[in-house]
């Protein structure tokens, strides 16, 4: 869920927690989906809880989860950050980072990952996030050792609350 949060907060360019739908479509051409005027429109009018023609975090969220396979209950949505992550969705986020599919994260993968959303890593934070998830030292990113790191992540997060 937090690199969900990650992908939108890059792409809320004013950060007022919206995306418009110029912002949306930003966002979901930078996953390699193209949609059409008309295919953001109908994006933004279904998923559209508030009715103000933007998409907040939870709407983004009850969006692209289905896309990625992942189950989010409502509840767990909208309080951001439950940390209630089932191995089917830690599993799914592990897919997006592993791109060559070998069952191992590297460091190029997390590189390219984050800046095919947008956001871009100096070489500093991408050594920091591989040495503080690889607790075996071998330089690469297991689903075990990703999945740790997602949840102290959370439990961090729900300890210390949102921004």
């Amino acid at each position: 869920m937090k690199e969900l949060e990650s992908i939108f907060r890059t792409f809320d360019h004013n950060n007022d927690g919206n995306l418009t739908q110029l912002e949306l479509g930003s966002l979901l051409r930078s996953l390699s989906v193209q949609p059409s005027a008309d295919n953001l429109e109908a994006l933004i009018e279904k998923s559209d809880s508030m009715s103000n023609g933007m998409v907040d975090f939870a709407d983004f969220v009850d969006l692209i989860a289905p896309e990625l396979g992942i189950e989010i209950d409502e509840e767990q949505t909208r309080s951001r950050g439950s940390g209630a992550y089932t191995e089917d969705q830690l599993r799914v986020l592990f897919r997006f980072f592993d791109k060559d599919a070998d069952g191992f994260m590297t460091e190029a993968d997390l590189a390219h990952s984050m800046a095919n959303v947008g956001h871009a890593l100096t070489d500093e934070e991408l050594t920091g996030m591989i040495d503080e998830a690889d607790t075996d030292g071998d330089g690469l990113i297991s689903f075990e050792e990703f999945s740790r790191a997602i949840l102290r992540c959370a439990a961090f997060e729900n300890n210390a609350g949102w921004d």
